[in-house]
């Protein structure tokens, strides 16, 4: 009995494994269902390493590495452009090796990240006390890029990309509507992050709360991702939406999918169009994030009146998201679009009167629901223009571009307070991208109906 009871446990361990990897088979319902909340888990776990994570930490990251607000900037800014650089092959990789083990992977990362951020004071002491004071702000810089990109690579970049792979495999006919039923939790999460980030900081103090988040991602979280995440349904015996529905929608036809690659869709006029636009709003959506205080400062308001867009801005992004999800599934993507990308500009321009209380309801209103159609078309367009076969490769090129803009929003305000003493001329200049996109859009065709 003594000797056999290796063999039995390795017996049992490997049925229960066996179970475990079964789960989609062995639900009573579509496993893309917990597909969609394993999604939603994930983009909430991105939340330290996207912008309004790194926010709340900022005084703390200054105080602790020495360096000026600017410098702290410049570091974050070129971290957040290198992370984007290699997001393509990164899209690759998820192609090669699937989603269940790169989130997995990402999740591990992002805990050990945040775990050295708690520590990135002490790093920097050591090393300027090894080198010498002349390094005292080089060697900062140095570590603050290289922390900033693992964030924002894992973080923004690995952990949201991922889900929305996943998702667009388990998901065709209904893929919208999912998508606006998560957003409903996504921006939740994302419009109540400062709070609860604010709030781990006083319990467990700034490096409490890096560790305490490093240790849920890293642990709990990569864990749930390993239990639920699965590559696609036709592994296990299952279609995308359960069952086939008919489409009724009228950009995509009713023949078996054309699967593009990465060299084809970057030689596609709506690939670029779409991005560009989505891209676009990132470019101004973090740079009024990041400059929101100074630009209620130079507006005549109060930092607390400022941040207090974001609130009606989150509600209607929640709105229209689910809206722009449910009708992505019955209207070409180039009229969700083309609204986008009228409300952003709409939401720009507005912004350059940020101090009238009628201005700046437009802004919010423009802003809000543009917000919110981001978020359905980043997650329905992409499979269903060019198919689900190189989806990682697709989803890393896209996600690129918008990484960098998320990157060069910040900079183009700042520009434009430092040479004209106005946000203004930045906001007009910002503003001409979703009018060009928005004019651009009528010509766009999905390419599944183009030989």
């Amino acid at each position: 009995m003594i000797t056999s009871f290796p063999s039995e446990a390795k017996a049992t361990a490997m049925s229960l494994l066996q179970n475990i990897n079964d789960l989609p088979k062995r639900t009573p319902f579509y496993y893309g269902w917990c597909v969609a909340g394993g999604a939603v888990m994930g983009v909430m776990a991105s939340i330290p390493g996207q912008t309004m994570g790194v926010s709340v930490f900022t005084p703390k990251l200054i105080e602790a590495t020495g360096l000026t607000a600017q410098q702290l900037s410049m570091a974050y800014g070129i971290g957040t452009v290198s992370s984007g650089l290699l997001l393509v092959r990164a899209g690759r990789l998820i192609d090669k090796i699937g989603v269940r083990t790169m989130m997995t992977m990402a999740c591990i990362g992002l805990g050990l990240v945040l775990c050295f951020f708690a520590n990135i004071g002490n790093v920097v002491s050591a090393g300027v006390d090894i080198l010498g004071e002349s390094s005292a702000v080089i060697l900062p810089m140095a570590i603050a890029m290289l922390s900033f990109f693992a964030l924002r690579f894992t973080g923004q970049g690995l952990m949201t990309m991922s889900p929305r792979v996943m998702m667009g495999k388990w998901w065709d006919k209904r893929r919208g509507r999912v998508s606006g039923f998560m957003g409903i939790f996504t921006a939740f999460a994302f419009g109540s992050a400062p709070f609860f980030l604010s709030l781990f900081i006083s319990w467990f103090g700034w490096q409490g709360a890096y560790y305490f988040m490093g240790g849920i991602v890293g642990t709990v979280v990569a864990f749930l991702c390993w239990l639920i995440y699965r590559e696609r349904p036709q592994d296990y015996g299952l279609v995308p939406d359960g069952h086939y529905i008919k489409a009724e929608y009228t950009d995509e036809p009713e023949k078996e999918l054309r699967h593009f690659d990465l060299h084809e869709v970057r030689r596609s006029y709506p690939f670029w169009v779409f991005v560009l636009g989505l891209g676009g709003n990132g470019l101004v959506i973090t740079g009024i994030t990041f400059h929101i205080v100074q630009m209620s400062e130079v507006a005549g308001l109060t930092a607390q009146q400022g941040v207090a867009v974001f609130l009606p801005m989150s509600v209607l992004s929640v709105c229209s998201n689910f809206i722009g999800g449910w009708m992505s599934d019955k209207t070409p993507l180039k009229n969700i679009l083309i609204v986008m990308m009228a409300m952003q500009a709409m939401g720009n321009l507005a912004f350059i009167n940020f101090g009238d209380p009628v201005w700046r309801t437009f802004a919010i209103i423009g802003c809000g629901i543009a917000g919110g159609l981001w978020g359905c078309l980043v997650n329905v367009t992409w499979p269903r223009f060019y198919g689900t076969l190189h989806l990682g490769a697709i989803s890393g090129q896209s996600g690129s571009v918008m990484v960098i803009a998320s990157a060069i929003g910040p900079l183009i305000l700042a520009t434009s307070m430092e040479q004209t003493q106005s946000f203004g001329p930045g906001l007009a200049l910002s503003a001409m991208i979703p009018i060009s996109i928005l004019i651009a859009a009528f010509w766009v065709k999905n390419p599944q109906l183009t030989k």
